[in-house]
């Protein structure tokens, strides 16, 4: 209600509805920097989607903005990901795993911030949050910053 907050209810995959809608342009100068989250979205995106969808997002952004990404991974167990994965097969949006290499290889143009691809409960946690074995992670996190 306060006016600085709206919602667009916009396919992620139809980056044009969501950049021009009348609510992104009211509330984004996308002139200055700002930061992008894509948390816990990109692997509902495939593998030939993904280079076109995210540059679109991530070429509007001025220098100094921020692109925030979490995204499932197998590379820890694959086969506990796998079956979970196989209930998605049939539907309109397959469950896409990437390693970590693929997920830093989405920050193209972007410079990680420390500590770079890392679990998502290993970023900037204190020690009394991380989770007590990284196997146990489902997911990858970074943040990196616009040249």
């Amino acid at each position: 209600s306060s006016g600085n907050a709206a919602m667009v209810d916009a396919d992620l995959r139809a980056p044009e509805s969501v950049l021009l809608a009348a609510e992104t342009r009211r509330l984004l100068d996308l002139d200055r920097p700002l930061a992008l989250l894509m948390v816990a979205v990109l692997h509902w995106v495939t593998d030939a989607e993904m280079p076109g969808l995210l540059h679109r997002y991530t070429d509007v952004l001025a220098p100094g903005s921020h692109l925030v990404i979490s995204h499932l991974t197998d590379d820890y167990r694959p086969g506990l990901m796998r079956r979970v994965g196989r209930l998605y097969e049939e539907t309109r949006a397959p469950l896409i795993f990437r390693s970590r290499t693929e997920v830093a290889a989405l920050f193209g143009g972007f410079d990680l911030v420390p500590p770079g691809v890392v679990h998502s409960a290993d970023w900037h946690a204190q020690p009394y949050e991380r989770l007590p074995d990284p196997e146990r992670s489902k997911t990858w996190a970074a943040v990196g910053r616009k040249r």
